[in-house]
């Protein structure tokens, strides 16, 4: 936040932490959040330190049984001044213009255009193997995939950080779902429903992977749950969803949004009918007929391809050439989607809040 190139006298920055978080607010109190610091942040002249904690307002949100992000941010929403809100998360670190390239997309753009997102990338991608497909992952899911939503004005599932808002109409969208572990998805199919638009924005935020295999799967379980979740709450009503979204647009909810959601559940049963088919070709033979094993093996070898030449080509794009030879190994990380979304879906019924 130190290098934002905005007008600091139009900055209202809230830095929301739980009530039970002690760890954190303990952290904050000795940065001068809540007083005089009793220590410094490297690199600041303590005068100019002082100065700039004044540009933060530290909310406290208080316990519930409920204690996840949208909860937080519909709290510190009603407070903020601004007429444009973005969100972070702790670790980000946005590009240094971000703030002014959204304000002038706002300012240039129709009404209709509520919500900006940004690209995020990964600033630890060297740590390991994990952190290297995770980087891959966001180069194609950032470069290609969401433009290509926003190109065929698809609903588009927003990241969990750099979404920039019109307030007002965010107010009026009735905010974050305070029940939904990942709100941002559920917000980004909800502005397609009421006709507002989501483009993306030619900026970068930066921010830190997983680097153990036991956390990633922690957090992509999450999204997962998340994931599942919006989709099921929004086809409640599939009438409702058809009328909102059209037939063009509720066919590419389908194809995008919900291919994403079952594809990992499924590709486990998948695979192991594959290797069946492949071991067991007699006992198969009446469910899979030989003219449809052929259909299959190129389906299995050209899709499997084209995906993986994605992946690839979004190393090169990043000019991140050294991956390239990880993102053909992709199919490993896959695995551990499949993990994570057995995960996802077994906690959406037994624990959907957590």
């Amino acid at each position: 936040m130190y290098n934002l190139n905005y007008p600091k006298n139009k900055l209202d920055i809230k830095i929301l932490m739980e009530e039970k978080d002690e760890e954190t607010i303990n952290e904050a109190k000795l940065l001068g959040l809540f007083g005089s610091p009793k220590k410094m942040v490297k690199g600041i002249p303590r005068e100019e330190y002082t100065d700039f904690l004044k540009l933060f307002d530290p909310i406290i949100v208080p316990s519930a049984k409920i204690t996840i992000k949208p909860r937080a941010c519909n709290y510190g929403l009603i407070p903020a001044k601004g007429e444009l809100i973005v969100i972070y998360d702790a670790e980000d670190k946005p590009d240094p213009d971000q703030l002014r390239k959204a304000a002038i997309v706002f300012l240039r753009s129709s009404k209709d255009i509520i919500c900006l997102q940004s690209k995020l990338t990964i600033y630890n991608a060297d740590e390991n193997v994990l952190t290297k497909w995770y980087s891959i992952e966001y180069a194609n899911w950032f470069e290609f995939y969401l433009q290509g939503l926003d190109w065929v004005e698809a609903p588009i599932p927003l990241g969990g950080t750099s979404n920039h808002f019109r307030k007002k109409s965010l107010d009026e969208l009735g905010r974050w779902d305070p029940y939904n572990v990942t709100e941002d998805a559920d917000i980004g199919i909800r502005l397609a429903r009421q006709k507002m638009k989501t483009e993306m924005i030619n900026s970068y935020t930066y921010e830190e992977a997983p680097v153990e295999v036991k956390s990633w799967i922690r957090q992509r379980s999450r999204w997962y749950k998340g994931h599942l979740q919006t989709y099921l709450v929004h086809k409640r009503h599939p009438g409702g969803l058809f009328k909102d979204l059209g037939v063009e647009g509720f066919l590419k909810l389908q194809l995008t949004f919900g291919a994403d959601v079952f594809i990992p559940i499924i590709n486990p049963v998948l695979w192991i009918l594959t290797a069946a088919s492949f071991l067991l070709p007699i006992n198969l033979s009446r469910l899979n007929p030989s003219y449809l094993q052929y259909i299959c093996l190129f389906n299995l070898v050209a899709g499997n391809a084209s995906y993986l030449s994605i992946y690839v080509i979004s190393c090169v794009k990043l000019k991140k050439y050294r991956y390239a030879p990880y993102a053909l190994l992709m199919p490993l990380y896959w695995v551990l989607h499949s993990i994570a979304s057995w995960r996802g879906l077994i906690q959406l019924i037994k624990n959907p809040f957590y």
